[in-house]
């Protein structure tokens, strides 16, 4: 997988096991890559926004990034504290 922006080493009572990993753009899951492993497996590239997704979020078949989001929970924060809620 050429796009993985990651790396994680998990150590534990088997040994120590490496992925490449990365971030989903949409719901900000870090997906573990194995090597070799089959592209449909690992989530897919939204058209829209172009970012790498998570399977969970292609099969939602929507594009919501998540730093949308983060802005539209900023945005009713504040329109809450200036109304006074």
């Amino acid at each position: 997988m050429n796009r993985a922006k990651g790396f994680v080493q998990i150590t534990g009572p088997e040994g120590t096991v490496e992925f490449e990993t990365f971030t989903c753009g949409h719901c900000s899951t870090i997906v573990q890559v194995p090597h070799k492993a089959s592209p449909d497996a690992l989530g897919g590239l939204c058209k829209q926004c172009m970012t790498m997704i998570c399977p969970g979020c292609v099969e939602k078949m929507t594009c919501d990034p998540f730093e949308k989001k983060l802005k539209r929970q900023e945005d009713r924060s504040r329109f809450f504290r200036q109304i006074g809620v």
